[in-house]
């Protein structure tokens, strides 16, 4: 009987030994066991459509060096491509003006660009000028398409942030074209200021 046992339990070791194990690897799956971070990083940078000077720089998965405590930024477009774009609300310092955009995540992405007196209050949204004279908006997609120029529109701030912790509100709706393309952006934005975000 003594003899048995040990068989069994000889028998038992071998099936543990030669268990598979999990790597974590799906089959089809090349995100599968990567680390966040190896994700994030295969997100492209965006640029402007017709701005070659400005430079956005950061991890996008930390939202361009911008952050924020609240999520509160929600648009819905139509035109070229329909869809959403729910998330947390973001504000920080770009090339010296404001900058209104969800956490940069994911896409299509959507930027509000404030120029450098802004304040609150309603304001018409236009082509960016370059300078920082103009309040405009983009909306720019994974593929490569920045709809950014005939920019019309109109944005309402309740409330803009210039430091930690303060509100940000407001809502607002634009066209942009993109070649012959041409997309309709609508939405709103409410959230609290981070204490990393950037500042002007």
């Amino acid at each position: 009987m003594r003899k048995f046992w040990i068989v069994i339990v000889m028998i038992a070791g071998v099936l543990v030994a030669c268990a598979p194990t999990d790597t974590g690897e799906t089959t089809g799956d090349d995100d599968a066991g990567d680390s966040a971070s190896d994700i994030i990083d295969t997100v492209p940078t965006p640029t402007r459509e017709g701005d070659t000077s400005a430079d956005i720089t950061g991890d996008p998965g930390s939202g361009f060096g911008f952050d924020s405590t609240e999520a509160g930024f929600s648009a819905v477009y139509t035109g070229a491509d329909t869809g959403e774009v729910a998330g947390i609300g973001i504000i920080g310092c770009e090339n010296g003006v404001y900058v209104i955009r969800p956490y940069a995540d994911g896409f299509p992405q959507i930027s509000i660009i404030l120029a450098e007196d802004t304040s609150t209050g309603t304001y018409t949204l236009s082509d960016n000028a370059g300078d920082g004279s103009t309040v405009t908006a983009t909306i720019f997609f994974e593929d490569g398409r920045v709809f950014a120029a005939g920019v019309t529109g109109s944005l309402t701030l309740e409330a803009l942030a210039t430091a930690p912790n303060q509100d940000v509100r407001g809502t607002f709706s634009f066209s942009a074209t993109s070649g012959s393309a041409s997309m309709d952006v609508a939405g709103s934005f409410d959230f609290v200021s981070d204490a990393d975000a950037v500042y002007c």
